[in-house]
């Protein structure tokens, strides 16, 4: 009885918590702070399983739904030879992508650009 109490319990705590390997389709697209500059530092390409980077391949593992319409976006990220793991929340509103701070970056605002 304890441990169905104990599985009843995850499956409760998880409900309404979605997860998954791809971002959703509003995520997909080139997203810049500024469209009319083509070489933007900041600008980022996302795909269904990948984010790119000024010189950096992210291939996204998860993709988790929190509250308000953020998304926690884990990546296995590559860049001149080197490889590591982070976590970044991100939320879509309309044509705005909004990278929230976290390990000590700001919030980054970027827009969504036509792709060229």
């Amino acid at each position: 009885m304890k441990n169905f109490t104990i599985a009843t319990l995850l499956i409760f705590l998880c409900t309404g918590c979605a997860t998954s390997q791809s971002v959703p389709f509003q995520f997909i697209g080139t997203w810049k702070t500024d469209c009319a500059d083509q070489d933007n530092l900041l600008g980022i390409q996302i795909t269904e399983n990948q984010m790119l980077f000024w010189e950096t391949i992210g291939d996204i593992k998860k993709v988790k739904s929190l509250d308000n319409g953020v998304y926690d976006i884990n990546l296995d990220l590559f860049s001149e030879g080197q490889e590591w793991n982070a976590s970044m929340q991100y939320k879509v509103n309309g044509y705005t992508l909004i990278q929230l701070p976290s390990d000590g970056i700001e919030e980054i605002v970027r827009f969504r650009c036509k792709n060229l």
